[in-house]
């Protein structure tokens, strides 16, 4: 059973792998159609395609209540819906939360700041390991059962950056400011 944000080659790619079930999440119904006709053009079975038309930070948490007294369902999940902060941790929170023990989670596109982070802060987390490095997208393995992420003191690379940020002078000070204005007036 596999999950994704996003829609496009990649769903096609998963059809042909013939899932039993693949719940693809974005808010172009035309888009679906498209990735249809494509399949029945090329005989590619696409039963299996429940296709989710909205947004993630909607279709994601009524699935996630669909599901919520069925044990984690899938083994693949992708990220690559919405690339924008703080889409990219909303659809990862409920893609975790539904993923199974040793699932595979695909962040796509980390050469985007917002993505970026999140493949940072799981490449740190002791609950994921990082299997395979394609560039411009990584694939983490989750280790463990935990289905949410801990508060921010358990997340390595969070408690790292904060300690490192804690030291750093707040720029968003009402003396920055002052200071700031004052450079550029002299």
């Amino acid at each position: 059973t596999l999950l994704e944000t996003g829609a496009g080659n990649s769903t096609i790619c998963m059809l042909l792998l013939q899932p039993n079930r693949l719940v693809s999440v974005a808010p172009d119904a035309a888009l679906f159609e498209r990735i249809r006709a494509y399949c029945a053009g090329h005989s590619i079975p696409a039963a299996a395609l429940d296709a989710r038309i909205n947004g993630s930070e909607w279709v994601l948490p009524q699935l996630a209540l669909e599901l919520r007294d069925h044990p984690p369902c899938f083994d693949f999940a992708l990220i690559d819906g919405c690339h924008n902060w703080p889409m990219v941790f909303v659809d990862f929170c409920y893609a975790n939360h539904m993923l199974k023990p040793g699932g595979l989670i695909m962040v796509d596109d980390v050469n985007l700041h917002s993505v970026k982070e999140l493949a940072r802060m799981l490449s740190e987390h002791p609950d994921f390991t990082l299997e395979l490095d394609l560039g411009k997208s990584l694939i983490f393995r989750r280790t463990s059962d935990a289905r949410a992420m801990e508060e921010w003191t358990g997340i390595p690379y969070i408690s790292r950056m904060t300690n490192l940020y804690s030291r750093a002078p707040n720029p968003f000070s009402l003396a920055a400011g002052v200071a700031a204005q004052t450079s550029t007036t002299r």
